[in-house]
């Protein structure tokens, strides 16, 4: 495989502008090379769509869509409010809490789909350690989060679907870029109308100032996600939960 870290404009260390190196791969739309795919993605990472009320963007399928540059998001995904910028690491987070097992890569010049698995296999055989300290959530202090925790616990009883949330910290090993992570666990099917409902509710009610972190939220199944929400009840977060419904005391 050939070095492309030439190829790549960066305006810092680990954070390109644009990943040259894959966009000049998804130009040969004839002869897409995958291998050489994931390994500009490992070697650069991608920009990932998120709405305004930090949530992260899916297209049909459900698929993750990746771009090689925010410009390129903003032009084929008008609707996203922003692109996030993920290591490899970061975007297997993403799909691991998401279930979602292909990614698609665009460029103003083509797109084709990625196993997420063929992702994992090649940084595996690069010696990554696939399951070390990556965007991992961890308690949270930082004063956003818990603006954000209070506000939830306000607002959680208006959206019956909403079962769980979580706000925490996560920090990308590469560039050390602090996010505030929100997890919501609903009993609806992806994407979830009523985690989108309580997000940009939260939008209203909690400003985010400059100097804070970047939200990101991401929306479970508490049963097709069983096990991430149970990996998330695991990690020592604090969880906001649902209050329990009265139940009737009469039967039909």
């Amino acid at each position: 495989m050939r070095d492309n870290s030439e190829l790549t404009d960066s305006d810092g260390p680990g954070r390109p502008v644009v990943n040259s190196a894959l966009a000049e791969l998804l130009a040969h739309r004839s002869d897409y090379d995958h291998l050489l795919i994931a390994g500009a993605i490992a070697d650069h990472g991608v920009f990932v769509p998120v709405a305004a009320n930090g949530s992260v963007m899916f297209i049909e399928g459900p698929w993750l869509p990746c771009f090689v540059s925010e410009e390129s998001c903003a032009e084929r995904m008008p609707e996203a409010a922003g692109a996030l910028f993920c290591d490899a690491l970061g975007l297997l987070d993403i799909c691991e809490l998401t279930g979602v097992v292909t990614v698609v890569m665009h460029s103003p010049e083509g797109l084709t789909g990625l196993p997420v698995s063929l992702l994992l296999r090649t940084l595996r055989d690069r010696g990554w350690d696939t399951a070390g300290e990556r965007l991992l959530p961890r308690p949270s202090t930082h004063a956003l989060a818990e603006a954000l925790r209070e506000a939830v616990g306000r607002r959680i009883a208006e959206f019956p679907a909403v079962k769980i949330v979580w706000v925490s910290q996560g920090r990308l090993a590469d560039t050390g870029d602090v996010h505030v992570m929100v997890h919501i666990a609903v009993e609806e099917r992806s994407p979830s109308s009523s985690a989108g409902a309580l997000l940009d509710a939260l939008a209203g009610d909690v400003v985010r100032g400059d100097g804070d972190p970047r939200v990101v939220a991401l929306s479970l199944n508490t049963t097709a996600d069983a096990e991430s929400v149970t990996w998330l009840e695991g990690r020592g977060l604090d969880p906001v939960r649902a209050p329990a419904r009265a139940k009737r005391w009469w039967s039909r």
